[in-house]
């Protein structure tokens, strides 16, 4: 879901309008890379990568985006991936925060979009 709503479905993987560049399927801020490097990178073998790998590299932004969810979840688990609802929430609430413009229910619109 995330990389579906993040990117439209794979059609922006570059993201400048953002106070911070965002790049890949999973638009990746810099600093959230190298928190997630530094925390994950050894365990994901991604502690040797440069950070605008991951534009192009989508195995790699599949790894930094796990990263990040485990970073903010704690010992929270991911939801269930056929619930799509639970998904929509959990990107919202860990991976798209309060501050992003993204919303629960444009989510499930994107993702559904996507998965047909």
């Amino acid at each position: 879901m995330t990389a579906s709503v993040e990117t439209d479905s794979g059609r922006i993987t570059r993201q400048r309008r953002a106070r911070y560049p965002q790049l890949g399927w999973f638009q990746i801020e810099e600093r959230t890379y190298r928190d997630a490097q530094r925390l994950y990178g050894d365990e994901f073998d991604f502690s040797d990568r440069a950070y605008a790998e991951v534009e192009h590299d989508q195995e790699l932004g599949v790894r930094v985006a796990y990263a990040v969810y485990l970073m903010k979840l704690g010992k929270r688990k991911l939801p269930d991936a056929r619930n799509m609802h639970e998904l929509a929430k959990t990107w919202k609430r860990f991976y798209n925060t309060r501050k992003g413009l993204g919303t629960v229910r444009t989510a499930m619109r994107k993702y559904q979009g996507h998965a047909r």
